[in-house]
């Protein structure tokens, strides 16, 4: 009868108490219940009374990032780091909050301080480098991707990113053959392999699209993006058109509600003449994001 006994919780904490004992349990079941505010209030009776007040005011500090407060946020994050600086889940969410709040300068340097044995290395390296390339410090998120690759070098991902970017910053010979080097250390992760093909794709090497784009989904035959540049790029070259047609169809069916798979669903189509079906397509693709310039032109 757990209705009964959180009355009877609630009535006690009320009139005899506060409890810390109680308050923790109170705590809980109000974010079972998604009430925040009177979770909060709990956590307020725990932090005054309590020695853990370090999880405590983690917890504080995440109701008022769901509920959106974020200037309090940032304070009770900081009061963290002031007695535990080497909280790397509390950095992260700071740096979090900052991002939110477009203060990315700041979002930024507490990402780049969180260490690369931390869990959050990953996840704060990759939020890093897309404000600095949002922010055209290009040649910075060059060298935070290429620290990070060094730093961890049995991390794949980090090499993706580092040829990502080689490729932006218009060096797509070194982003090959950062690759190509991962690819023959990571012979089995297809997500190296993609982005192999999205760089021979920007050196014009179609037939090396082709060939490493089937050969991810040899390794991983529901690889989605794959699958549609692969049919994307037939469709372009004008080429086995209606095997195009099959990798396109499985995209959809895999990520029906993406504005650029149905639109290369329609494209294939729209090549082969299917013309009435076609325009079903793109017009669905059109609906899901209609600023996406190169789906306008298709429909058009």
């Amino acid at each position: 009868q757990p209705a009964k006994a959180l009355k009877l919780y609630e009535d006690y904490q009320k009139k005899q108490g506060p409890s810390a004992k109680l308050a923790e349990v109170l705590a809980q079941v109000y974010l079972e219940k998604e009430d925040y505010d009177s979770a909060y209030e709990q956590f307020e009776i725990l932090e005054a009374q309590c020695e853990d007040q370090l999880n405590t005011k983690l917890k504080m500090s995440l109701i008022l990032i769901e509920k959106k407060i974020y200037d309090k946020a940032i304070v009770k994050l900081r009061e963290i780091l002031k007695e535990v600086p080497d909280s790397d889940r509390a950095r992260f969410y700071l740096a979090a909050v900052y991002e939110q709040i477009k203060d990315n300068d700041k979002a930024v340097s507490e990402y780049k301080r969180i260490p690369a044995e931390s869990n959050y290395f990953n996840d704060s390296t990759v939020h890093a480098v897309y404000l600095m390339k949002s922010a055209k410090k290009l040649d910075d998120a060059v060298s935070l991707a290429q620290n990070a690759m060094e730093k961890k070098p049995e991390e794949p991902s980090f090499r993706s990113l580092y040829a990502s970017l080689l490729n932006e910053n218009k060096k797509p010979g070194e982003a090959i053959t950062v690759l190509e080097n991962a690819h023959k250390k990571f012979p089995n992760n297809t997500q190296v392999m993609f982005f192999m093909g999205t760089i021979y794709d920007s050196m014009g090497k179609k037939e090396k699209v082709l060939e490493t784009m089937k050969a991810v989904l040899e390794k991983e035959p529901l690889h989605v993006q794959a699958l549609n540049y692969l049919a994307y790029t037939l469709a372009e070259e004008g080429q086995n058109l209606p095997e195009a047609e099959g990798y396109a169809r499985q995209a959809v069916s895999l990520e029906p509600k993406d504005a650029y798979i149905l639109d290369t669903l329609g494209w294939v189509l729209y090549k082969q003449d299917k013309v009435g079906e076609a325009i079903k397509y793109l017009e669905t693709a059109h609906k899901v994001d209609h600023k996406v310039s190169i789906i306008s032109e298709h429909l058009g």
